[in-house]
């Protein structure tokens, strides 16, 4: 008895080309969602432990169930539909493997670069985790927004836990970094409606009297720190984008995933920038940015997709596919994850609550996508 031909989920109907025009536009979009965290720098609403931590892991379910139940798996259908035959499926499910861990070791590459890159550029007063909020160096005299915090421990310590925690800011921090830095008669900067408020309602000033050391160290945070996040986030432009081009039903709700962590994202970059210059407009500009180099992977897989042949089509998308939810999964585990716990170490299960909220957002755009097909 011969065996069945392999099911393959066939990519979403119409032409490829404009499948890949929106794949692309869609990616661009949740790119940019960064401008959203770099345009609320005002605001005190976003710059909190609690969104920050629920946001990533609620990214993090999103991409760890799309990742295995989805993904991987059009990657192993796709070898197969190359490879025919029971040979083949094993072939198939082998290839597929050690593509996937093949994406974790690819992004630990990336990872290791960035790391290697801050600490070249920046010493040890450089940021570590790309994902928590850039530190603030203690020897200089100014007030921290909450979504920039200067934690206790070295910066050796940080580096392997790999996360950073939120701290608040209040009114005698702010008062004890003017008279520091020269007291009620220094000069400010001179846009004088830049606010921000921390969760208790405190006034904090990023146009505090700082040294000009003081302010090309933090505009030097916010360049590494956006730098660095750009780096990470051209795998996911790729991510998002093949999965968008293949099926609406996984890559949507992907990209809505990359969107939703981009915006903390953003707010990590806009905020050491506006403390430097005092200019809103070079926060929001520094913040999107950071965020630019996700179409620029969506356009890499444009163009790998866009000049393959019909014969190759099937291996092209099983590389793909596998590496990545190999990227995806290490993101989460490695990236999101921890930050999340590390955000709320007090209230642990809030964040299990939304990394499974994540997975049943996932779980249940796959099953009505599914039905209505």
């Amino acid at each position: 008895m011969s065996a069945s031909p392999p099911t393959v989920t066939p990519p979403d109907a119409g032409d490829p080309q404009h499948r890949y025009l929106v794949a692309f536009l869609v990616s661009m979009g949740a790119g940019l969602c960064t401008a959203i965290g770099a345009a609320a720098v005002r605001f005190g609403s976003l710059q909190n432990p609690e969104f920050l931590a629920l946001s990533m892991a609620l990214a993090a379910g999103v991409m760890l169930h799309v990742s295995y139940v989805e993904i991987l798996p059009e990657s192993v259908h796709s070898f197969e539909a190359y490879w025919p035959g029971p040979a083949g499926a094993k072939r198939a499910y082998l290839t597929a493997t050690l593509v996937f861990f093949g994406g974790i070791l690819l992004t630990w590459l990336l990872d290791a670069f960035v790391h290697w890159f801050q600490m070249k550029v920046m010493g040890e007063d450089g940021p570590h985790d790309h994902h928590a909020p850039p530190r603030i160096p203690s020897g200089d005299a100014f007030a921290a927004s909450p979504a920039l915090v200067s934690p206790n421990g070295s910066p050796r310590q940080r580096a392997r836990t790999g996360s950073e925690q939120l701290l608040t800011t209040t009114d005698e921090s702010v008062s004890v970094a003017t008279a520091e830095a020269g007291g009620a008669g220094a000069p400010v900067a001179k846009d004088e409606e830049i606010r921000l408020t921390d969760a208790a309602g405190h006034v904090v000033l990023p146009n505090s009297p700082l040294s000009a050391e003081a302010r090309a160290k933090l505009m030097r945070t916010g360049l590494i720190t956006a730098i660095a996040i750009g780096l990470h986030n051209l795998p996911e432009g790729l991510a998002s984008f093949v999965a968008m081009a293949h099926s609406t039903g996984s890559g949507l709700p992907l990209a809505v995933a990359i969107a939703i962590h981009n915006i903390p994202e953003g707010i990590c970059v806009a905020v050491p920038v506006l403390y430097a210059t005092g200019s809103r407009w070079k926060a929001f500009l520094a913040g999107t940015l950071s965020g630019i180099t996700e179409p620029i992977g969506a356009a890499i897989g444009w163009a790998v997709l866009g000049n393959v042949s019909e014969e190759s089509l099937h291996v092209v998308y099983g590389v793909l596919f596998a590496l990545v939810a190999g990227i995806m999964v290490y993101i989460s585990l490695v990236e999101l994850l921890p930050t999340a716990f590390a955000q709320l170490p007090n209230r642990p299960k809030y964040v299990s609550a939304a990394l499974f909220g994540g997975v049943a957002i996932m779980a249940a755009s796959l099953v009505l996508f599914a039905m209505a097909g």
